[in-house]
């Protein structure tokens, strides 16, 4: 899809690339690996856990020396942990005044999908928030304690001034029908006239033995 495509392509422009997700499936499902693992500060419980990152020797040089970083399914990114991350990159790189130092981000997703999903007892904002006034500006982020922000309303997602893509074709399915109730059930219109009577049959009982077969 839309992430095997960009990977190949920055592949083909940067030699130092590192391809990352949120998650564990969806890093191998691009053949990358966690943002946590290649960032170097884990699944951080507390700000002082992005420290990790410059002090692990083997992070720092990756971070230095990167030219390109994807994050695919970033609907799943935490705006807080993006824009933490974003400001211990600068540190290392030495570029405090362009996102993550000057790597290039190509970030890939839906933000009407998966969203953000804060870990239990866990706040990022114990030592100091970064939804500062000296962080003064439009779409600050919060703290997940309150709410698990999307990695648009953070500061490095403004900073970065990304070129949006929208890709409209759909490959997984060919019943124009289908697509467009997909297409309304994403949008969250679940009683929209092409999605009901999908639901509709949805809801129909299976019988217990159907030609000698019991659906479990």
């Amino acid at each position: 899809g839309e992430s095997q495509n960009s990977k190949a392509r920055v592949r083909s422009r940067f030699t130092a690339v590192a391809v990352t997700a949120p998650t564990g499936v969806a890093s191998i499902l691009i053949g990358g690996q966690t943002l946590g693992s290649f960032s170097g500060c884990g699944c951080p419980v507390t700000t002082s856990c992005f420290s990790r990152c410059e002090t692990n020797t083997a992070s720092r040089f990756a971070w230095r020396h990167l030219q390109c970083l994807v994050i695919d399914e970033c609907g799943m990114l935490n705006a807080e942990y993006l824009d933490w991350l974003d400001s211990t990159v600068r540190r290392i790189r030495g570029v405090p005044d362009r996102p993550f130092g000057g790597v290039q981000l190509v970030m890939c997703g839906d933000f009407l999908q998966l969203p953000p999903v804060p870990e239990r007892h866990v706040d990022l904002s114990l030592d100091v928030p970064m939804a500062t006034e000296q962080q003064a500006g439009t779409a600050l982020p919060v703290g997940i304690r309150q709410c698990a922000a999307f990695a648009f309303q953070s500061v490095c997602f403004r900073d970065a001034q990304f070129e949006v893509y929208e890709l409209t074709n759909v490959y997984r399915q060919e019943d124009q029908d289908f697509i467009s109730a997909l297409a309304e059930i994403r949008l969250g219109r679940a009683e929209h006239p092409r999605v009901k009577p999908m639901l509709e049959r949805c809801r129909q009982r299976i019988p217990k033995v159907l030609n000698g077969v019991q659906y479990t």
